[in-house]
């Protein structure tokens, strides 16, 4: 009787996640899910983990990012300027830049650096040096 009375929780139990998972079943999400398969699948691994990842939405930003991160200590303060400024660029900036400190442009005299992000600039010589799609400066 024990067994039965376990098995009997364990369809109910089943049977309310599965209810509770149908309800917020969306059928667009899985064809997106099957067509973005298909696109990644002849894709080599790089390729598809820069597709799938945070950069996604602007790689100029990402790899703008990853180069900061390659020429900036990692005890450093990091200032980022970017011209638009939504809450998930300035996460991205976090997360990219990570064990780094971020902070806004209106608190550079806390950063050692400050990275600006401007696929159309040039760096000014002497002041501040190249990273891809911005310049970098050192601040102290």
């Amino acid at each position: 009787m024990n067994a039965r009375l376990r098995r009997a929780v364990i369809a109910g139990s089943l049977a309310v996640v599965f209810v509770c998972e149908l309800a917020t079943f969306r059928r667009w999400e899985l064809k997106r899910r099957v067509v973005q398969l298909i696109a990644l699948a002849p894709l080599s691994l790089d390729e598809v983990s820069l597709r799938g990842s945070l950069f996604a939405s602007d790689s100029r930003y990402g790899a703008f990012l990853e180069s900061v991160a390659r020429a900036v200590p990692e005890n450093a303060v990091v200032a980022v300027v970017a011209p638009k400024r939504s809450d998930f660029e300035w996460y991205t900036a976090h997360y990219a830049l990570a064990p780094r400190r971020v902070v806004p442009p209106d608190r550079l005299r806390s950063a050692d650096f400050v990275a600006v992000f401007d696929p159309g600039s040039v760096p000014h010589p002497g002041e501040s040096w190249p990273v891809e799609f911005g310049s970098l400066r050192r601040l102290r």
